[in-house]
């Protein structure tokens, strides 16, 4: 499928696992560069690894950042150190966080 993403800048929070490793591997494969963002250095490093081997397609992770992004300067940071490293962000996919499961009602 080409939906037209080739070379744009795509930042993906929560990028290192489940739904956001989904989307940097979909992002991958659309040709765009990619910044990851997560909690945990080591879980970047693993992902950037396996999309610079050899079985990867066209892999464009550009750069991983860890960050807590409950924390707004951190979070900034990692924002600007992706920019500066790249270019201005084209596409943003938020897929940090998570919820405590508890009941609808109060």
């Amino acid at each position: 499928m080409n939906l037209q993403l080739k070379g744009l800048h795509v930042l993906i929070t929560g990028g290192s696992k489940r739904i956001g490793l989904a989307c940097a591997e979909g992002f991958v494969r659309e040709g765009a560069r990619i910044s990851l963002v997560a909690r945990g250095r080591a879980a970047l490093q693993k992902t950037q690894q396996h999309h610079q081997s050899p079985r990867a397609e066209t892999a464009e992770i550009v750069g991983i950042f860890a960050a807590d992004l409950q924390n707004a300067a951190s979070a900034e940071q990692a924002l600007a150190a992706a920019q500066a490293l790249n270019r201005p962000i084209d596409v943003l996919v938020n897929c940090a966080g998570a919820a405590r499961p508890r009941p609808l009602t109060n």
